[in-house]
């Protein structure tokens, strides 16, 4: 089960790094091309690489990949929730539809 908390690692690393490079492409420019935030969200993505290669040494690809589809949930989630971004009912029904989908391929392994 650990390669399980591995993959939500993953996820949500990744997520908050897309929620740090969006909030610095909005002050991007290519005469300032360098800001925190890109660097920061850069430094996360890192990090979830980094548990992402720790997790394949301890489970199988065909496991482990799936749950980095969960990234795509908690980055929604979080530009809902922190960059006050629009949700729709479909926008929600496709987020539960991926965790279903993560559940099917990845938990039915264990």
């Amino acid at each position: 089960m650990i390669v399980v908390l591995y993959g939500l690692i993953v996820s949500v690393l990744g997520a908050f790094g897309a929620i740090l490079l969006k909030k610095g492409a909005v002050k991007w420019s290519f005469r300032r091309p360098f800001n925190l935030f890109l660097a920061a969200g850069g430094i996360l993505y890192v990090f979830a690489t980094i548990f992402f290669v720790a997790g394949l040494k301890i489970a199988p690809l065909s496991f482990l990949f799936p749950f980095t589809a969960l990234l795509y949930v908690f980055a929604s989630l979080l530009g809902i929730f922190l960059l006050k971004e629009k949700w729709s009912s479909l926008k929600i029904i496709g987020l539960v539809c991926i965790v279903v989908g993560v559940l099917f391929v990845s938990l039915g392994k264990i």
